[in-house]
């Protein structure tokens, strides 16, 4: 460990279980009927809320899994979406959801009723929502090198931005810029916010005020880069060019215990079993459509793990998965997982102390 201008920076090299882990994941149920889900939140009740994006709604479940309501439908007016992003869902059950295409943060009421329209930063992805009442915002997706302040946005109730986390690096080539400066967030029950890079081997820790304060590496089973090599593939009836990189992270949450959970690449995913996105913008870079060409059908796979670590950046172990996942969070003792290209489900586990 390293202290360098009050920043800790934790380099694992080992992890701290051994045969026994302090903590397994029991399975509770699959659910959900959903067509390319974005993102998934729940309520101070536990209830699941799914942006289904691909249906342009809000899918809501009990704690049971059992289906609720949906919310929204496709369009450009009142409590309607054209790329659904994130969503978020305040202590009054009003659910904030972000639109990729339009560049807009709607809130609904629990009964669906649109009640603001806020106009946020250009092609807006994950949201969280602090104790304080802001909003934390990111960009999904980079269709053009424009420099945006910080990685993650804080804004008031108007879209304004009050502050920032997370710097951008700038690159000639617009491959790197886009996949390197690519993140996924979470936020612990004091407002923390954390930080994971999907290419990079790199996990920071922000104050809310948007001070860094901690920064942790891992070992991995494979090499990382900054550089990415372009590769064509015939993907059902396109040929397409695709970037060739490493991928580390896919998303991230903070337990009860402040133990951060990685979703994390064990190793990398074969063409076979990699569902190619492909997203279509306009001249001035505008999201227009996403359009998945699924290359296998098979849920199955062990190229994803948990990497854990304790609040002091620890690498404590991993815990393997056996399906696909994409986006995941925790809500006392229980995790959930969606799931969006394969099953479009949500996986829900037990969190089991063992010690």
């Amino acid at each position: 460990m390293d202290v360098i201008d009050g920043v800790k920076h934790v380099h694992n090299t080992t992890s701290q279980w051994t045969e026994d882990p302090e903590v397994k994941l029991e399975f509770v149920r699959k659910f959900g009927q959903l067509y390319k889900p974005f993102d998934i939140s729940l309520d101070s009740n536990r209830n699941v809320y799914v942006a289904d994006s691909g249906n342009h709604r809000i899918q809501k479940y009990s704690p049971d899994g059992e289906f609720l309501v949906s919310n929204g439908r496709k369009g450009q007016g009142p409590g309607e979406f054209q790329i659904m992003g994130g969503v978020a869902v305040d202590n009054e059950g009003q659910m904030y959801i972000t639109d990729r295409s339009t560049n807009r943060l709607k809130v609904l009421s629990p009964e669906g009723n649109e009640i603001k329209n806020i106009a946020t930063m250009k092609i807006t992805g994950e949201i969280a929502l602090l104790s304080s009442g802001e909003s934390v915002l990111t960009r999904g997706l980079f269709f053009s090198q424009e420099s945006y302040p910080g990685l993650l946005q804080i804004v008031d109730e108007d879209g304004q931005i009050l502050r920032t986390a997370g710097t951008q690096k700038l690159y000639e080539d617009w491959d790197c810029y886009r996949y390197f400066n690519r993140i996924s967030f979470a936020v612990d029950d004091e407002d923390n916010l954390y930080l994971a890079y999907a290419t990079r081997n790199k996990i920071e820790k922000y104050t809310p005020d948007g001070t860094l304060r901690m920064t942790i590496d891992r070992p991995l089973n494979y090499g990382i880069s900054e550089k990415i090599e372009k590769i064509k593939r015939q993907v059902g009836p396109r040929q397409i060019e695709l970037p060739e990189l490493n991928f580390v992270s896919k998303s991230l949450a903070v337990d009860a215990k402040k133990r951060i959970w990685v979703l994390s690449f064990d190793r990398q995913l074969t063409f076979e079993e990699l569902p190619v996105t492909i997203h279509f913008a306009d001249a001035e870079g505008q999201l227009e459509a996403t359009d998945t060409l699924k290359t296998s059908e098979s849920p199955k796979t062990d190229a994803f793990v948990f990497h854990v670590f304790d609040k002091s950046g620890e690498f404590l172990g991993e815990i393997p998965l056996a399906h696909f996942a994409d986006r995941v969070k925790i809500d006392g003792d229980r995790l959930y997982i969606l799931e969006k290209d394969n099953e479009m489900c949500v996986y829900e586990y037990r969190i089991v102390n063992t010690i």
